[in-house]
């Protein structure tokens, strides 16, 4: 790629959250997700080899030394009260109420499932094989990702990055199930089962793969693919509050089509939460989660009335 900043340039760096932006609308056509499987059964009935990687342990012991031990218990043990906003959830833990920022906890849970299922993670199969290169054109027609002209001409670029990903394609596709075949990404990994990353942002993660993605040395290369899955899988919108209400009544049987943002969190994504997050410190001050009500002061505020 060119030499300029943001992911038009070479080199590493963190990739934001959030969605700000313009979002790219990519052809269902191009890749539409299907529902999963690999390319044959073995893939799906493989046994789990255990990861003996020192650096995927270095990883994982970093995130249990930096957990919070309350937070760890609230998302162990919490009740799902309902949707606050789209991007808030209301979660009781004992007595207390809190206003949680599910963006943020997603995101960190997406990346502490990627390094904990290394190497044994299912797969997501693309419905049409979707072009690494033309996937990076229409990724550098997006504000984020910083593109000048004097970076050089789009076509360059993606088509660098597709020669630089082919040459990876091997490791990606044994460690984290990201397929490629041809210069077409043809399958992602399965973090979560029952959820799927959404697909608009698919051209911004390709070219991200790229210039996001320190391929220097082991350990930071992990981190960095980790950590740039779990932005791209984020929970972006949880769902409005009536959209939570006239799903309340849903179950697996209405399909996968019709379930909702608001479902797949009640679902699919708190029960991951409940079964296996290890919330860093930092989300105790940060404000991604809030008390904001202690069931027991509200009883003897009504005892009083």
């Amino acid at each position: 790629g060119g030499g300029g900043g943001g992911d038009a340039g070479g080199g590493s760096g963190s990739q934001e959250g959030g969605e700000q932006g313009t979002l790219l609308c990519v052809a269902p056509s191009v890749c539409g997700g299907v529902r999963l499987g690999g390319e044959g059964a073995a893939d799906a009935t493989r046994a789990w080899v255990p990861c003996e990687l020192t650096s995927i342990h270095t990883l994982l012991r970093r995130v249990t030394q930096g957990s919070h031990r309350g937070l760890a218990a609230l998302f162990r043990q919490h009740v799902f009260i309902g949707v606050v906003d789209a991007a808030y959830v209301l979660l009781q833990h004992q007595t207390k109420l809190y206003v949680v920022h599910l963006g943020a906890v997603s995101q960190e849970h997406l990346y502490q499932q990627a390094l904990l299922r290394w190497g044994n993670l299912a797969r997501i199969a693309l419905s049409t094989p979707a072009p690494i290169a033309e996937l990076c054109v229409l990724a550098l027609r997006d504000p984020r990702a910083g593109w000048k002209p004097a970076d050089g001409d789009p076509a360059k670029i993606g088509a660098a990055v597709a020669k630089l990903l082919e040459e990876k394609a091997a490791m990606l596709e044994e460690y984290l199930s990201i397929v490629i075949r041809d210069g077409a990404l043809v399958a992602l990994p399965q973090l979560i089962e029952g959820y799927a990353p959404p697909l608009n942002a698919l051209p911004l993660f390709t070219l991200r793969l790229a210039s996001h993605v320190d391929w220097s040395a082991e350990e930071p290369c992990f981190d960095s693919l980790a950590r740039l899955l779990a932005s791209f899988y984020r929970l972006h919108r949880v769902g409005a509050v009536e959209e939570a209400e006239s799903e309340a009544a849903a179950t697996p049987a209405a399909g996968e089509a019709a379930r909702t943002p608001a479902w797949t969190v009640q679902h699919v994504l708190l029960p991951s939460i409940r079964r296996s997050y290890e919330p860093p410190a930092a989300q105790s001050t940060d404000h991604t989660v809030v008390q904001v009500a202690c069931t027991e002061q509200l009883y003897r505020i009504f005892e009083r009335c």
